[in-house]
């Protein structure tokens, strides 16, 4: 079992990484009543489909048909009254659950369009994997046969319990995240905002995990652990590999939301004066200068007037995303220990990152993830600060604001930052993840160049190339060519040196033109200048350009294919004479 476990999560892994990133779901808001309407009638058609596999014994059948051993059909169906045995049934009734669980989504969730083709291939996906459960169920190596005479003796079997346990916890939880996101974004207020209330507080994909955890419980109920974790481990490497990267791009690219950035800042304008004057709002910022340099800045603001305005060196370990960070660490701060937090309901943190914030209230442990983690605790407690018996306890909400598209909280923010990025730097200097990563490839690189000039062949040297990268753009020419020119330049190859070197008595040391063949022999051949005239310069710059650098190379080939210089003029054996 494990080692098809493992043949199979490498299949899998070459998949994605042949596929990925992709997006399972149009992110176009319309809606498509046929294709609704076929998902709906797929996904309930699958839940009878499941039962009659069961009870009807047509999983037995097939798995006997493969050649397979399946349990006896007593323990499957009472052979009286034909009714599923308390195991079996759970299975059934969790077939069930997630098609109506997924028909819901469609009804009260879904905003982006269900084309017909997509509802096929969701609705087709779910029955594979449910058919695969109820088949595994009844397989003599797989089955958890026989299970409890009774519903009654479920609750004494500690193990079927977990199962059962794990899918309602992870169904509910991916049903009520859902829906409090639709609730949210409902609000007209909340237009443009990432959601990071309810279940999302506690997970920036919750809904990814509690799908993760019910499928997986599913599994094991119906096949044990080993196909659980099977099961656990490809949703998971899926939406770590491939959907929560599309979704975080997602996000990113529709930060305006469609909109040009100058209308994106009239909107949040308009939404911005909208809000309570008593509300205290922070905007943030993080910056990086040329000298590497960083430094971060808020400007904190309260019935319409600029109350602090603050900046700070970072040094030169860190990044504008761990700037953008401590930023919003900062603002926070400053805002619960002001005296007039005591008036105000809500706190509004405006950055114009979106990566950072779609994170400030979620658990993360990426870059400057102490500071993340200090900023939720910092928003949790937020309601508890001293304050007037008037005044609510409130919250702190995450705004997305347009960058330089003059939004004046944000230029403030932005000139703080800039201010702080030119202090002083403070000793020592801590470097943040992100920025330790960069560093460490930037020694790698450099230490590679300098040990690549130092066993650099001879050849090579002479050609100048003295860097290398870790995907040229050589490798875009015709295989053939790039051949050619890679024997140029190390001096292996169709040489009349190489051969009289190691002894090839049969090879042909001579050009058309009479003259020995050498690596640089192209650009002297009497022969090809008459046919082709080759790239002007002296021999000491060109031969250098051409065979050294990426822009000489395809040059070189062109020439080289156009001439047919190695098939006509210099080939590798002489050309049949014609009569």
């Amino acid at each position: 079992i494990f080692a098809l476990l493992k043949a199979f999560l490498a299949q899998l892994r070459s998949y994605y990484l042949r596929t990925m990133p992709r997006d399972n779901v149009s992110r176009v808001k319309k809606t498509n009543t046929i294709g609704i309407l076929t998902f709906i009638g797929l996904r309930a058609a699958d839940s009878v489909f499941q039962y009659a596999l069961l009870q009807r014994g047509w999983a037995s059948s097939l798995i006997q048909r493969l050649g397979a051993a399946a349990v006896s059909r007593d323990m499957i169906a009472h052979t009286s009254t034909g009714q599923l045995r308390p195991q079996y049934a759970m299975i059934a009734f969790m077939a069930l659950g997630s098609s109506v669980k997924q028909i819901l989504n469609i009804l009260l969730v879904l905003e982006q369009e269900m084309s017909p083709l997509s509802a096929v291939a969701i609705a087709l996906f779910n029955t594979i994997c449910n058919s695969l459960n109820a088949l595994l169920s009844v397989w003599a190596v797989t089955s958890q046969a026989p299970g409890p005479d009774s519903f009654l003796e479920i609750l004494q079997n500690p193990l079927l319990l977990a199962g059962v346990g794990f899918y309602v916890v992870g169904i509910v939880v991916e049903a009520a995240s859902e829906l409090q996101r639709t609730a949210f974004k409902k609000d007209s207020n909340n237009k443009g905002k990432p959601y990071a209330g309810g279940l999302f507080s506690t997970a920036t994909h919750i809904n990814y995990g509690g799908y993760t955890i019910w499928r997986a419980a599913y599994a094991y109920t119906s096949a044990g652990w080993p196909w659980a974790l099977g099961i656990f481990s490809w949703f998971f490497y899926d939406f770590a590999a491939r959907g929560v990267p599309v979704l975080d791009q997602y996000l990113l690219d529709r930060a305006p939301s469609g909109r040009s950035k100058e209308q994106a800042a009239a909107d949040f304008q308009v939404f911005y004066s909208s809000l309570p004057s008593t509300d205290m709002k922070v905007f943030t910022d993080g910056s990086k200068l040329p000298d590497g340099m960083a430094g971060a800045g808020f400007a904190l603001y309260q019935t319409g007037r600029l109350c602090l305005q603050s900046s700070f060196s970072l040094g030169p370990n860190k990044e504008v995303f761990d700037a953008e960070a401590e930023a919003a660490l900062a603002g926070i701060k400053a805002a619960t220990q002001s005296y007039n937090a005591r008036f105000a309901t809500d706190l509004w943190v405006c950055l114009d990152n979106l990566e950072v914030a779609t994170r400030l209230l979620s658990p993360f442990s990426g870059s400057s993830q102490e500071v993340f983690e200090t900023f939720r605790t910092l928003a949790l407690a937020w309601p508890e600060r001293e304050r007037f018996s008037y005044t609510n306890g409130g919250t702190v909400r995450i705004c997305w604001v347009p960058g330089h598209a003059k939004v004046p909280g944000n230029e403030a923010a932005d000139q703080a930052a800039k201010r702080g990025a030119a202090l002083e730097p403070p000793v020592p200097p801590i470097y943040s993840f992100a920025s330790l990563k960069r560093h460490t490839k930037a020694a790698m690189i450099s230490s590679l160049q300098r040990h690549w000039q130092a066993v650099a062949p001879q050849s090579y040297q002479d050609l100048w190339i003295t860097s290398f990268t870790s995907c040229p753009d050589e490798l875009r020419l015709p295989r053939y060519l790039l051949g050619r020119i890679l024997a140029a330049r190390t001096g292996h190859g169709d040489f009349a040196d190489y051969h009289e070197r190691f002894n090839h008595e049969d090879a042909h040391l001579h050009c058309r033109c009479g003259a020995r063949k050498t690596p640089v022999h192209f650009f002297f051949c009497r022969v090809a200048k008459r046919r082709l005239p080759r790239p002007s310069g002296p021999p000491s710059e060109t031969i250098p350009f051409l065979l050294g650098t990426p822009k000489g190379a395809a040059q070189l080939a062109a020439w080289l294919s156009e001439t047919r210089f190695f098939d006509d003029i210099c080939p590798r054996r002489p050309l049949l004479e014609h009569a």
